[in-house]
């Protein structure tokens, strides 16, 4: 059984909340450079792809030796959710003031950074909700509001496909998300129906 000790945990935590972001800053000023903050976004995306991944993939991989493993990463989707807000927040700025773009830039419905920005919104609102306070204030609503994921990962992943001018990692990785789900989808179905004290319970009235 794989553990993690509350030390691991927290150190974890100051890493994704505040170790990380100074990195970024202490990066950023010292190799400022366009192929670094292409390289934040890049791995902005994927840790958002890997949030999202990490659900169906719990869900359908069963092994005794990676389930363990899978159930601890789960724990840490906040961490890493946030992490990814860091990574996109240094690309971000790093892109706009690096180049000097105008809003106007940004905008233009017929360009790759309005995709960006779009899922950069989105961004926001989930870096802004990953804490403690916002999950005492939105209760139920909170994994409502996270589910903007969903949202962003297609956004950014387009961005991303637009700038560099190749859909196919766009196509992949939304594709092998969708089949995830159905999947997940599929499978918890099937298990509800052989045992059914899986199946969701009708509510009392």
């Amino acid at each position: 059984m794989i553990t993690v000790t509350p030390t691991q945990r927290k150190l974890i935590q100051l890493t994704s909340f505040y170790f990380l972001p100074l990195s970024l800053v202490i990066f950023a000023v010292t190799l400022a450079t366009d192929s670094i903050f292409v390289k934040f976004g890049e791995l902005a995306v994927y840790l958002v792809a890997a949030n999202l991944f990490l659900k169906p993939v719990s869900v359908l991989v069963r092994h005794p030796l990676v389930q363990p493993l899978l159930a601890q990463a789960m724990t840490f989707r906040r961490e890493i959710g946030v992490a990814s807000f860091w990574l996109y927040l240094a690309h971000s700025m790093g892109m706009f003031l690096g180049r000097g773009l105008s809003i106007d830039f940004v905008l233009n419905p017929k360009g790759f950074l309005i995709w960006g920005a779009i899922a950069g919104s989105g961004m926001w609102i989930l870096g802004l909700t990953s804490n403690n306070f916002s999950q005492r204030i939105l209760k139920r609503n909170w994994k409502k509001v996270q589910m903007l994921a969903y949202v962003v990962l297609p956004l950014a992943t387009f961005h991303a496909a637009k700038a560099e001018g190749e859909y196919a990692k766009f196509i992949l990785i939304n594709g092998a998300f969708v089949a995830l789900k159905v999947a997940q989808w599929w499978v918890t179905k099937k298990r509800s129906m052989s045992n059914p004290q899986l199946a969701p319970q009708p509510v009392k009235q």
